[in-house]
């Protein structure tokens, strides 16, 4: 027969031996854990499967049972039957209650039955009428671990294992990993034992103990003897294996440690066991309690990652977030999966963490909803409380052990760990601490002034040994648990000297406004964004906000807004602001600046009467603080400038431009880049006016300086050559207008990327270049492109993707699609006429449309 198996991960080696006894029998056999495939689709695979066969066998279990994928599977399976031709075949394997639909039929158990009776039943369950039993098969007594499964219903005959976890979830991707580095190959030549070696490494609280709990449970048929040694304490080794002596049929003796020899020379010498060496600390702590010889297993655990010379070390991270989510909500009966999420997020996905508030909630009954509330008021304290039963210790006191051995072995090490508890969770660059290393705590000052970068690397070093830090290619990264137990550990006056120190540390990494601009920046300023974001609000929340903390701020919103976050560039120059004020005094030029750089995100976001109040208060500090000459009043003239032009006040516009071009041609120089933007203003100004020549003239010696200072790919050259696009459109040289514009999409791209909105703003001129070459298919191209593009970085309301929106509706007119070209120049007018004015010309132009039939 064609048969599927349908199971859940914690009965997989039920799945594979029932498999094995099928396939050896003759029939044709899916199972997931052989047929499916990385890469491959699960779904629709388990659908073919299910179509193919011609039999599902169920095993059912109480994991099964709940299982979301499992009563799909026997679901589908149950309604295609009749009952004189059954489709589906219950295997029960654990000793629990069949759903209501499943009581009346008759199924296989092999609850209680051995290897060979369980054989017999499940062979015998597939045949139709009469249950003859043909020849049973034999049990082979394997001397070596099976190359076949072995059958789950079978125990190792000795073991100590701690119980199972009931509550373990999820982590099959790992434990088929595990499985397969266990079960493969003969161990290599390259391993200092032939013994086969599994080790399990992570962070303290990560769940690595409990991956090799359910690793040793699932899979202990394979072995005839499991035992498990604690090994935080190497010198309690030999005492662990010397209580296995009895066991083996040795006779005990006063030295533990001959004793626990010759429970290794016996082992040597026999094979399917398995030894579990749990929270190892170091390789050479086991080498001598290695038994060698080819038929055993050894796994480890430990914080430590370094253990390539014994076993390819597998990494064990936080639990993936469905994973998370699922283990709060199998422990509460407030099915909340919103409040889950958030709670998972907020612990890290963490499972010590996640296990200890699932323990917590049960214990009081408390809903997730309150949960997440008194955990975001009080998370030191929640942290100390819920007593999981499957871990050892809770968060606040499970890395304790580390930092004090880190503060023994790298007191620059322990330093770094609480600089960066001041830090994001995020991947943090270690040329962070090199940026300005006179601010560094001593033990860390000492190991960069000697080594540079490479004593940052030892310290780094130092705390992944303990895994305290995970590393990856651009630092280090500490988890957001970590660095709250950490900071718990420290004193008041600590926590002021290191969150000054890392505010310190980022104002000197982080480049200054003036180079914000140039996307070569860009990379470093992601990297360094969280930090700063991290950093201010622990000098605020601390009382210890200053203007350093504001300049971090702003140049955070700066670079925000240059990637053309809006939403995100709020917030940070908002903050900014704020504390410029409070230390700087209202009347600072710092406060001029930051209040320039909301007018012009406002402005960009459409808040034009927000924008220019903004701007003019900017203006009146800065010529108030700097006088009416400063460079930086250019600045403010320019802003206020733009804003007019986009509220049609051309002629005021037009004052306010051509005021800064003379202060910054006088106060700089006529080729500084600065020069160039006003003089690229003024050219769209001049356009908007209708002096055609004029606007080019301007734009063109705008280019030319733009060019020669920035270089040719710079995105201020692409804003030119887009304005110097428009100039030529409206002059009637096509041609040439759509050549400036094609480079300028190059570059632009290039520098921005391809969701800019400046790219929206270039589609949409070509797009009217080319409708009015005639080629309307292309042109509508670009145009949607346009929307897409303004949509998706402004907002659907946003003036830009009304303009796109009026442009688009023509063309679709022209290519007869009346009923949505009359919907969009509908949206362009109600976008622009509540952005723009009634009077603006664009918005009378989509009104105008609107009334042609």
């Amino acid at each position: 027969m064609r048969l599927f198996i349908s199971y859940t991960g914690a009965d997989t080696a039920w799945a594979e031996w029932i498999a094995w006894q099928l396939e050896a029998a003759g029939h044709e056999v899916t199972v997931q854990a052989w047929d499916f495939r990385p890469g491959e689709n699960f779904v629709v695979q388990m659908r073919r499967a299910l179509d193919a066969a011609e039999r599902t066998l169920a095993v059912v279990s109480a994991a099964y049972l709940e299982s979301v994928y499992g009563s799909d599977e026997w679901t589908a399976a149950f309604v295609h039957d009749r009952p004189h031709s059954m489709s589906l075949l219950v295997i029960r394997v654990e000793a629990v209650p069949l759903p209501r639909l499943l009581q009346p039929w008759i199924y296989v158990d092999l609850v209680g039955l051995d290897a060979k009776a369980a054989a017999q039943e499940l062979l015998q369950g597939l045949k139709q009428g009469r249950r003859k039993p043909a020849q049973p098969p034999a049990f082979p007594p394997a001397a070596r671990l099976p190359a076949r499964p072995s059958f789950p219903g079978r125990g190792p005959a000795v073991s100590n294992l701690p119980p199972r976890n009931p509550t373990f979830t999820g982590r099959e991707a790992l434990l088929a990993r595990l499985r397969q580095q266990l079960t493969a190959g003969d161990g290599g030549a390259s391993r200092p034992v032939a013994v086969l070696a599994g080790v399990l490494y992570g962070l303290g609280g990560v769940g690595k103990t409990q991956l090799a709990l359910e690793y040793a449970h699932r899979y202990a048929a394979d072995y005839d003897l499991v035992w498990w040694i604690p090994s935080e304490n190497a010198l309690t080794i030999p005492a662990t294996l010397a209580r296995l002596a009895p066991e083996l049929g040795l006779a005990s003796q006063a030295d533990q440690e001959e004793l626990a020899t010759a429970v290794l020379d016996v082992l040597r010498v026999r094979d399917r066991w398995l030894l579990v060496f749990d929270n190892a600390e170091q390789p050479h702590d086991l080498t001598r309690w290695q038994p060698g010889g080819s038929g055993g297993r050894v796994l480890v655990t430990s914080r430590n990652p370094a253990w390539g010379a014994f076993a390819q070390p597998i990494r064990v991270d936080v639990l993936d977030r469905a994973e998370a989510v699922a283990l709060l909500l199998r422990r509460t009966p407030h099915q909340d999966h919103v409040s889950a999420d958030e709670l998972a997020e907020q612990l890290g996905d963490l499972a010590l963490a996640l296990e200890q508030a699932a323990a917590y909630l049960e214990q009081t009954g408390m809903p997730l909803t309150a949960y997440l509330a008194a955990y975001r008021r009080r998370r030191g304290e929640l942290l100390a409380k819920g007593r999981p039963i499957a871990y050892q210790g809770q968060v606040d006191t499970t890395w304790q052990l580390s930092t004090d051995r880190l503060a023994e072995t790298s007191p620059a090490g322990l330093e770094l760990l609480r600089l960066c508890a001041f830090l994001a969770s995020e991947a943090i660059p270690l040329k962070l601490f090199t940026a300005a290393p006179e601010r560094l705590p001593p033990a860390l000052a000492t190991v960069t002034a000697e080594d540079g970068e490479a004593g940052v690397q030892e310290a780094a070093g130092a705390c992944y040994r303990y895994s305290l830090v995970a590393r990856d290619q651009v630092g280090i990264q500490v988890h957001r648990l970590v660095q709250q137990v950490v900071r718990a550990q420290l004193a008041e006056q600590d926590h002021q000297v290191l969150i000054t120190t890392a505010v310190e540390l980022l104002a000197s990494a982080f480049p200054p406004v003036s180079k914000l601009g140039d996307p070569a920046h860009w990379r470093r300023c992601a990297q360094l964004l969280p930090h700063m974001l991290a950093a201010a609000d622990h000098a605020q929340s601390g009382g210890l906000a200053s203007a350093a903390t504001a300049s971090l701020l702003q140049r955070a919103g700066t670079y925000l807004w240059y990637r053309a976050d809006y939403p995100a560039a709020l917030g940070p120059l908002e903050r900014a602001l704020i504390l410029q004020e409070a230390t700087l005094g209202p009347g600072h030029p710092e406060v001029g600046v930051t209040l320039d750089r909301l007018g012009i995100l406002l402005r960009d976001q459409g808040d034009l009467a927000g924008a220019r109040a903004h701007l003019e208060r900017a203006l009146a500090i800065t010529e108030t603080a700097l006088g009416p000459d400063h460079p930086d009043v250019g600045r403010s003239l320019r802003s206020l400038g733009r804003l007019l032009r986009d509220q049609n006040d051309l002629a005021g516009a037009r004052a306010y431009l051509e005021r800064a071009l003379i202060l910054q041609e006088t106060a700089l120089g006529p080729n500084h880049p600065a020069v160039a933007g006003s003089l690229r203003s003024l050219g769209i100004l001049l356009r908007f006016q209708g002096d055609l020549a004029g606007a080019r003239a301007y734009l063109e010696r705008a280019l030319i300086l733009q060019e020669t200072a920035l270089g040719p790919d710079h995105p201020e050259v692409g804003a030119t050559l887009t304005g110097l696009g428009s100039s030529l459109r409206e002059q009637g040289d096509l041609a040439g207008a759509r050549t400036y514009l094609e480079r300028a999409l190059v570059i632009t791209e290039g520098a921005l990327g391809p969701d800019h909105p400046e790219i929206g703003d270039i589609h949409r001129g070509l797009g009217r270049v080319l409708r009015e070459e005639g080629d309307l298919a292309t042109a509508r191209t670009h145009l949607e492109r346009a929307v897409a593009i303004g949509e998706a970085a402004l907002g659907p309301h946003h003036p830009s993707v009304g303009f796109t929106l009026l442009h688009l509706g023509l063309i679709l007119r022209e290519q007869g699609e009346l009923a949505s070209a009359r919907i969009h120049l509908q949206r362009a007018h109600t976008i622009l006429q509540a952005t723009q004015g009634p009077e603006h010309p664009d918005t009378q132009a989509a009104a105008h449309w609107l009334t042609i039939p």
